[in-house]
């Protein structure tokens, strides 16, 4: 065999690894195609608290108050009184109504649909929860998530974008378990960013997730509304 050969059938070879090693690295390198919000709305209600009586002394003080007679006095003067009571006149018949001239100016606005709109939806925007502090709540497909593509090899993360009270309120608190058609095992916790988030599902083609949410209201948690928002991103 020549060098020349030698030199050809070596460029060949490392042509045929470097074809067989990019595959699996083509697959792995994926882009940002779609991202979604739905709003995660959780009221808080306080732990009851005993009702703390009177005490005597105060009862007997505002027994002493109601038992007290209410006195007024009231003066009525005629306008321009020797007094010098004067009172204010609206006369309706001054008000009269003001107009100006009005146009109207047609405005037109030409949309152009996004082609990625449908590929991540969502069916509500917001979905909201309301529990006691101190407890856990759990809400069965509270909302949906859906990929709607021909691709055969995506991937959908997840996260929470904030958490719903920095110090009192953690947004890991609150955990998904989202699935096709029945539910996994397991409750998982969001990841908070600017946390790396989770990979919800890897697939391809049209598929929806049911996201059941389980809220593990810390017990100091004041009376409320927190909110925080479920980031879905779609990469293929």
């Amino acid at each position: 065999m020549s060098r020349l050969q030698k030199i050809f059938f070596t460029l060949l070879a490392i042509a045929a690894v470097a074809l067989v090693w990019s595959r699996p690295t083509q697959a792995l390198i994926q882009s940002q195609r779609a991202q979604i919000g739905v709003t995660i709305i959780v009221n808080v209600t306080p732990t009851p608290i005993a009702y703390a009586p009177r005490t005597v002394a105060r009862a007997q003080e505002t027994s002493r108050i109601d038992r007290m007679p209410i006195m007024a006095k009231f003066a009525l003067h005629a306008r321009g009184s020797a007094q010098g009571v004067d009172s204010t006149v609206i006369d309706v018949k001054s008000l009269i109504a003001q107009a100006t001239a009005q146009g109207s100016l047609k405005v037109q606005a030409k949309v152009t649909p996004n082609p990625n709109g449908t590929l991540l939806t969502s069916n509500f925007p917001s979905a909201t929860i309301s529990g006691m502090a101190g407890t856990t709540v759990r809400v069965s497909c509270l909302y949906q998530v859906r990929v709607d593509t021909t691709i055969t090899a995506w991937s959908l993360r997840q996260g929470l974008s904030a958490n719903f009270d920095g110090s009192i309120f953690p947004g890991n608190d609150v955990s998904n378990n989202s699935y096709l058609s029945t539910p996994n095992p397991v409750f998982t916790p969001f990841v908070v960013y600017p946390s790396a988030w989770t990979v919800l599902s890897s697939g391809g083609g049209m598929k929806t997730y049911c996201v059941d949410l389980q809220v593990a209201i810390p017990a100091t948690t004041p009376q409320g509304s927190y909110s925080s928002n479920a980031i879905y991103t779609l990469y293929y």
